[in-house]
């Protein structure tokens, strides 16, 4: 835990007046402004023509976090099928042969680096060299190595910006 906080400028502490009195434990993070559950409206310069048509596979865990960005895709004119995990993802690649592939990396029972290394395992007509980038709060550079290790072609930090969303899958759709 301690490394996470420390990844986003906080501290954490434990404080205790004796034995038999109980102890405090306190984590202090910066303040930023929370993101709204509603991404908003994409910018006319990056949406459109850019990726509209595009057939996105969605695996996001977070239902708020998987249906703003459904909404952001869609809104832009991409096809967007959105899926809660990476065994829906599977069955999904094989029937709705998307076009590019964005996967949260920490979901439960299969994370997003498993979810890669099985898609990456597939023949090329399957979905094996689908375009992927990785959803992730983890934003640090190691994070960001690892992901493109693993098979992504790019890291998009959460919470997720419009404009650097849209833009990152138009680029994964012009490595098609």
């Amino acid at each position: 835990m301690k490394h996470i906080v420390d990844l986003h400028g906080g501290s954490v502490g434990a404080d205790s007046a004796g034995e038999g009195l109980g102890a405090t434990f306190w984590v202090t993070l910066p303040l930023v402004q929370a993101p709204t559950a509603h991404l908003g409206t994409p910018s006319p310069a990056i949406s459109g023509a850019r990726i509209a048509g595009l057939r996105v596979l969605l695996v996001e865990d977070d239902e708020g976090t998987r249906e703003s960005v459904f909404e952001v895709l869609s809104a832009a004119g991409a096809k967007v099928l959105a899926v809660g995990s990476a065994a829906e993802a599977l069955d999904a690649l094989r029937e709705f042969q998307p076009d590019v592939l964005l996967s949260d990396l920490a979901m439960p029972v299969r994370d997003g680096f498993s979810l890669i290394a099985q898609v990456r395992g597939l023949p090329g007509e399957l979905g094996g060299r689908i375009p992927a980038a990785a959803l992730s709060a983890l934003a640090g550079v190691d994070d960001r190595q690892r992901a493109l290790a693993a098979g992504f072609q790019l890291h998009v930090t959460k919470p997720v910006d419009i404009d650097g969303l849209l833009s990152a899958v138009a680029q994964l759709a012009a490595m098609r």
